[in-house]
């Protein structure tokens, strides 16, 4: 849904590659639309559906983005391990935290899954320049988290226990020294 035209309709686009998913942390961030993890429908050695946790990451961009030719669904650095749900939280342009995803393999009935829900530790933090993903710190709730944004680097996280947590994002503000600038000169200067 374009917005910014005088008469703003929906567009079908491009599905999202690979197998349907259930349960992936979606966010939009940055122009894009970015997809983590889920669980994709399979049949099991024993003959009957199950549902698999993948690691898979993707971005939708509308159009191309910050000098480069991309767009429409690219895919990103997966994840370090299938993961499936989790609270996300935009941080600045390129950085989207992922808080407290369910790290279970396989389940047989995915609307059940936040019962036998095994929280994975790790906040995980995505840069989307890097196209990386690392570790900033433990968290400690529930699996199956929702978000919600409450601004200035907060965010209130709601685990499906309905403990409400404050996650508290604070950048480390450093200034250029005169070997940053002159290798920002230098790359201008060859580019």
């Amino acid at each position: 849904l374009d917005r910014s035209v005088p008469n703003p309709h929906w567009r079908t686009e491009t599905p999202l590659p690979g197998a349907g998913r259930l349960q992936p942390a979606i966010i939009g961030q940055y122009y894009g639309l970015e997809v983590f993890g889920g669980r994709v429908a399979e049949i099991g050695a024993d003959g009957k559906r199950q549902f698999k946790s993948i690691s898979q990451a993707w971005v939708f961009r509308p159009k191309p983005l910050d000098f480069t030719v991309k767009q429409g669904w690219i895919r990103l650095a997966d994840l370090p391990q299938p993961l499936a749900g989790g609270a996300t939280i935009a941080s600045g342009q390129a950085h989207t935290l992922l808080i407290g995803p369910d790290a279970q393999g396989d389940v047989i009935n995915p609307a059940n899954a936040w019962q036998t829900a095994q929280v994975y530790g790790p906040i995980l933090a995505y840069h989307a320049v890097t196209d990386s993903w690392c570790s900033l710190g433990a968290y400690q709730g529930a699996a199956g988290a929702v978000s919600v944004h409450w601004g200035g680097g907060d965010a209130l996280v709601v685990p499906t226990t309905g403990q409400v947590q404050q996650v508290s994002v604070r950048p480390i503000v450093r200034r250029l020294h005169a070997l940053d600038f002159m290798i920002i000169v230098g790359y201008v200067m060859l580019v």
